[in-house]
């Protein structure tokens, strides 16, 4: 990590580490073997991953469906009467009708948000062709199709990036590290 005599002493090494705790462990280690642990970025997986793709996102125009926001779109959906009388909705709005609406709409909201974070990552052809044409009979496929609209999500980025890549003028992501180091379990 530390070893490279070219490498510019005044540029942050950027280390790629999932958990805060794995990050504390890995910045005593370093002090302790080499004496300091000084100018390391820190920096979760999804969050580098998200900064070098910012090239290949919707216009500025679009809004960028963070986490805080999928979920209050979630919400607004949930609460729509014309969205949960379709038939594809039918297990949803039963759910939200046997309790206390308002609270059941927000708590499934925050739940569906975990999962197509999820989806984000490990099924993003699925998110890519629900937001496009959602079969009908599917709720799941529905309501992303109506969150995502006129939204700018990761794997809709990733897959412009993807495009791109197949090219041969594909452009190095600004802002990439010349050293990159990668810890994980």
């Amino acid at each position: 990590l530390l070893s490279d005599a070219s490498h510019d002493v005044l540029q942050a090494d950027t280390i790629l580490i999932p958990q805060p705790s794995m990050r504390r462990w890995l910045q005593n280690q370093l002090a302790e073997d080499f004496g300091i642990a000084a100018n390391l970025e820190f920096v979760p997986p999804g969050a580098f991953i998200d900064r070098m793709l910012v090239p290949w996102s919707l216009p500025a125009s679009s809004q960028v469906l963070t986490h805080e926001r999928l979920h209050w779109r979630l919400l607004r959906q949930l609460l729509d009467e014309r969205l949960l009388a379709r038939p594809a909705f039918a297990p949803i709005a039963s759910f939200l009708q046997a309790g206390d609406r308002q609270n059941r709409a927000w708590r499934l909201a925050g739940e569906l948000t975990q999962v197509y974070e999820k989806y984000q990552a490990w099924r993003r052809p699925w998110l890519l062709t629900w937001s496009r044409n959602p079969p009908p009979t599917d709720w799941q496929a529905q309501l992303w199709h109506h969150v995502s609209q006129g939204q700018s999500y990761r794997a809709l980025t990733l897959e412009a990036y993807l495009t791109d890549l197949a090219r041969t003028d594909c452009p190095k992501p600004p802002g990439l590290p010349a050293r990159l180091s990668i810890f994980a379990c």
